[in-house]
């Protein structure tokens, strides 16, 4: 497979919730990226997430707005979210990091009712100012 039909596989990615009694509930891999931007956003010393030229270019063309530095994977069952984060100097990035974990983890299941098996969390930065993405 190559890598472009790849990512529309990605991209096509529904998270079915099966114990609805009226009907089947499908949740877009987008909107738990969502949840995850808002959730890390919380948490007081992140300044922001991070994704990278690409991703700023698809925001100003109007491609995958609201979900950057946020990548969700569903296989085998089991639902990891990766958040790319930029904290603010003086902050304690274990302190920061293990916070964004358990906010994600948090809110991506009250909010969807799936379980996430595992929240990545790397730093791209550290920033002096407030960033506003």
């Amino acid at each position: 497979m190559s890598k472009n039909e790849n990512n529309k596989k990605k991209e096509k990615l529904k998270l079915r919730v099966n114990d609805s009694t009226v009907g089947e509930v499908k949740i877009a891999s987008n909107v738990i990226a969502i949840i995850a931007v808002h959730a890390a956003r919380e948490i007081d010393g992140v300044v922001g997430t991070y994704g990278g030229l690409t991703d700023e270019i698809k925001g100003y063309i109007g491609m995958k707005k609201g979900s950057k530095g946020i990548k969700v994977n569903f296989d085998g069952g089991k639902l990891q979210v990766s958040a790319l984060i930029t904290v603010r100097y003086g902050k304690s990035i274990p302190e920061i990091s293990k916070s964004v974990q358990d906010r994600i983890k948090e809110k991506v299941e009250y909010m969807t009712g799936l379980t996430v098996d595992k929240v990545n969390v790397r730093i791209a930065g550290v920033s002096y100012e407030e960033v506003l993405s």
